[in-house]
């Protein structure tokens, strides 16, 4: 107020008027370098008309944020059906070896038909594949891996005479150099 009226005093030297802004536009200047907002229509202040952010702004961020966690729940989702993929081949290979072991202490493989990891066959050892206790007390492999995700079959084990053998098993996006599907490993290598 007082550089106001400071400027209201002020008298015009020989012929030059000085620009005397009107209070309106004083005020106005001095409360836009603070921060606060005007109406058009007049020196009302309203804090609360920029205060927060509009619907088409809170909508827009909305938006972004949903498509952000839909494209990183799909990534993560084909992440993980590849690191199961990788499991089942990791799992194949490990039984194939154990397979190998049984092979040069038998001179054959075991004579079996069966869901490997299920109740009666969850072991390798001297027997053959067994249930654990008292048959696997030498094991070739103490555990039988299963089938580790949702989608997929068990790996299935068929030795008929004991020179050879097949594990079959299925990839959901593919893995190791195979494609997706039904797979099957012999002693010989995987398919």
């Amino acid at each position: 107020m007082r550089v106001y009226n400071a400027m209201r005093a002020m008298k015009p030297k020989s012929g030059f008027t000085p620009h005397v802004p009107t209070r309106a536009t004083l005020l106005k200047c001095v409360l836009t370098r603070s921060g606060f907002a005007f109406r058009r229509s007049g020196l009302k202040l309203s804090r609360a008309e920029h205060a927060g952010f509009t619907l088409i702004e809170l909508l827009v961020v909305i938006s972004i944020i949903g498509t952000l966690a839909t494209l990183s729940v799909v990534s993560l989702n084909n992440a993980r059906a590849k690191a199961r993929d990788a499991r089942r081949v990791s799992d194949v290979r490990q039984i194939q070896t154990a397979l190998e072991l049984y092979y040069f202490d038998h001179d054959g493989y075991p004579i079996a038909a069966a869901l490997l990891g299920q109740t009666n066959y969850v072991c390798l050892g001297n027997a053959g594949f067994s249930s654990l206790g008292t048959a696997c007390a030498t094991p070739y492999m103490r555990i039988i891996p299963t089938n580790p995700g949702p989608i997929g079959t068990p790996y299935s084990y068929t030795g008929v005479d004991g020179s050879g053998y097949s594990i079959t098993f299925s990839l959901e996006t593919g893995a190791g150099g195979l494609v997706p599907g039904l797979h099957t490993a012999f002693q010989d290598g995987v398919q």
